[in-house]
């Protein structure tokens, strides 16, 4: 079960999947951003952070382990624009993902307390 999910200052405790996924749908980068799903007390979530124009970041912290970034297998080290907080934090194109992969991740975590297995994830040494 995941302890919450945390949108600016608001906490939303035990979330459903439907919160999860309407706050997720509810990310422009600029006031709504990031989210983050799980205990981020103990360092166990998942991070979605972006939003506009359809560009997200996605990050999953493990505790001591550390950050995990979702990455997408492409050639090329062009680097996008991917608004949060109101800023460009501009990052390579693999690691910028669609709202229909952040919904699919997040589902996964919100379903498992896990990364998703089926798409690739890069250790980072820290969030973003």
């Amino acid at each position: 079960m995941i302890k919450e999910a945390i949108l600016g200052t608001e906490r939303f405790p035990n979330p459903t999947w439907d919160q999860i996924r309407a706050l997720l749908h509810s990310l422009d980068g600029h006031h709504r951003t990031p989210l983050f799903i799980g205990d981020v007390d103990h360092l166990y979530y998942l991070d979605i952070t972006g939003g506009h124009q359809g560009r997200y970041l996605v990050v999953v912290q493990n505790g001591d382990e550390g950050y995990y970034t979702l990455v997408k297998p492409i050639k090329g080290s062009r680097e996008l624009g991917v608004t949060t907080g109101g800023m460009a934090l501009y990052r390579p194109r693999a690691e910028c993902q669609t709202l229909k992969t952040a919904l699919t991740v997040a589902k996964t975590y919100f379903q498992t307390g896990k990364r998703d297995s089926r798409f690739t994830w890069r250790k980072s040494p820290t969030s973003l």
